[in-house]
């Protein structure tokens, strides 16, 4: 396999940041407050959101026909996870204090 140049894994992880930024913004507009009521407020918020934004790159992974080093994983998988918990601090901000 090839490796994956500099630029396409910076266009890799934005692009999976984004779609999780998306995910994360209709998630929470849409299925949060149904999902809590079965699952509970805890599990909805912050273990679902995270779970997203690892799934992301998990299917780039899969999908990818080029090798990606130890350390671009890990960032692979770290860059999205903390967007997505920024995220999910923001929200809970949002809904705490300005909502």
């Amino acid at each position: 396999m090839k490796p994956v140049s500099k630029k396409e894994f910076i266009g890799l992880v934005v692009l999976v940041c984004l779609l999780n930024f998306l995910l994360q913004i209709w998630y929470v507009g849409n299925a949060g407050d149904f999902i809590a009521n079965y699952v509970g407020y805890a599990i909805s918020v912050f273990i679902i959101p995270i779970f997203i934004s690892q799934l992301l790159p998990c299917i780039a992974l899969s999908a990818s026909s080029k090798s990606l080093a130890l350390k671009q994983k890990l960032q692979l998988f770290g860059i999205p996870c903390f967007v997505s918990v920024c995220l999910v601090c923001g929200f809970y901000l949002v809904m705490q204090y300005g909502g």
